[in-house]
């Protein structure tokens, strides 16, 4: 084993705390009374604010009114007559069926007179199926879409209608129906 040596037994070191004081060319510092920084006035800041305020309320006064649109009964008369030619349809058609003495419940929304991408379709009928969702029941979700192709041979349309299904989940009070619902129409 080898020999340790202490900072002692290596020459020209010496401890720190055994050395003498040693002479200071300068004087330490002193402290001196503190001196606190000149105030900015506030009357500059007063004026400028109070003249900022004159000219907000010139402003303000200044600021025509909003124009209002003269309606007439002759102008609801037509809007109303347009409205009647054109009666709202509903955009879709719900039906329910069930077996097994109401065990089983199938319930059905079609798109009426309208052309949906099946994305959209399950985005705009989002609410209206989750209404449907009660808590203690196992859901799958059935998307039937009717596909259309234009053959590139001879220009023929091609009509196929095709199904596409999630798998079946459970539906309990805890569940959160949107976390759900997003996670069924990714099964798709």
């Amino acid at each position: 084993m080898g020999r340790t040596t202490s900072p002692e037994d290596i020459p020209g070191t010496r401890n720190l705390l055994d050395a003498d004081i040693p002479e200071l060319s300068q004087q330490p510092l002193q402290p001196t009374e503190y001196i606190p920084p000149r105030p900015t006035p506030l009357s500059m800041g007063r004026r400028f604010r109070e003249k900022l305020g004159r000219w907000g309320d010139w402003l303000l006064r200044y600021v025509p009114e909003p124009v209002k649109r003269p309606i007439n009964s002759a102008f609801n008369a037509f809007k109303k007559k347009v409205m009647s030619l054109f009666p709202k349809q509903s955009k879709f058609e719900e039906s329910k069926r069930s077996a097994l003495k109401g065990f089983a419940e199938e319930h059905t929304i079609k798109a009426t007179n309208q052309t949906f991408d099946p994305k959209r379709f399950l985005t705009v009928v989002k609410q209206k199926a989750l209404e449907q969702f009660q808590s203690q029941t196992k859901v799958r979700l059935d998307l039937k879409a009717r596909m259309e192709n234009v053959s590139p041979t001879d220009g023929s349309l091609i009509i196929e209608v095709r199904n596409f299904h999630s798998k079946t989940a459970i539906v309990l009070e805890s569940t959160n129906l949107d976390e759900l619902w997003t996670e069924i129409v990714e099964q798709i």
